[in-house]
């Protein structure tokens, strides 16, 4: 699978949680092969309100967090009308031939790769990388990477128990939300608003945008049809 075409399966899988883009971008990485950066936004008091079964499980992380400070900023992306944030998207398909690191904190890093057989060559360079240099980093992989894992079709970040690192699944919104509360390198790029017009905003837009590649896809295949039989 080519790179583009893996890191476009995260994309699909943020929308089955309910993270809808509102950018896409192919861009230059420096280890040669691209990226995609995105901007996604959610709705946590909408998911909140209209889902029990999300409503449960927020209830159920929040007593989950210790720290009151960690309540909190849980409880925002809950309460708020839109949560918004870029996320780079790399993907990691040959052991043998690419190489990843963290070369900055300014989005929420995913790393797309086919199998479980990639984790530990992820794991072996895995690092707490927010006090370091990442200029002239091409080592060290940031420790709150996100892993979608494309055979499985999951989304992960690692936690550590007894100096090990293990895979936790993100199935939902409220997960994925979760996450940002224990791991906030990336915190300074999160915006969070509670103003139901910004929301909806981004929302038509997600929504014309779709609107726009099924008619694009749909005059596409008319076109193929159209094409002589070989």
């Amino acid at each position: 699978m080519k790179d583009l075409d893996l890191q476009s399966m995260v994309v699909q899988y943020l929308v089955t949680i309910g993270l809808y883009t509102n950018k896409i971008q192919v861009i230059d990485s420096p280890y040669k092969n691209k990226q995609l950066y995105l901007s996604v936004f959610a709705s946590g008091k909408y998911n909140y309100k209209n889902d029990k079964s999300i409503k449960k499980l927020a209830n159920k992380r929040y007593n989950q967090l210790t720290s009151e400070e960690n309540r909190k900023y849980f409880s925002q992306f809950i309460i708020n009308e839109l949560t918004k944030f870029p996320i780079r998207v790399a993907s990691f398909s040959d052991m043998l031939q690419e190489k990843y690191y963290t070369t900055s904190l300014e989005t929420v890093d995913i790393l797309a790769i086919p199998t479980k057989e990639f984790i530990p060559a992820i794991k072996s360079n895995l690092a707490d990388v927010s006090f370091r240099n990442l200029k002239n980093n091409t080592t060290l992989i940031r420790n709150d990477i996100l892993v979608y894992l494309n055979d499985s079709n999951e989304l992960c970040y690692f936690t550590k128990e007894n100096n090990q690192y293990k895979l936790q699944a993100i199935p939902c919104i409220v997960d994925f939300f979760y996450y940002l509360t224990l791991h906030k390198n990336s915190k300074d790029a999160i915006y969070i608003s509670d103003n139901k017009t910004e929301y909806d905003n981004a929302d038509n837009l997600y929504f014309q945008s779709y609107l726009n590649k099924e008619k694009y896809n749909t005059a596409q295949l008319k076109k193929d049809k159209q094409k002589p039989q070989s």
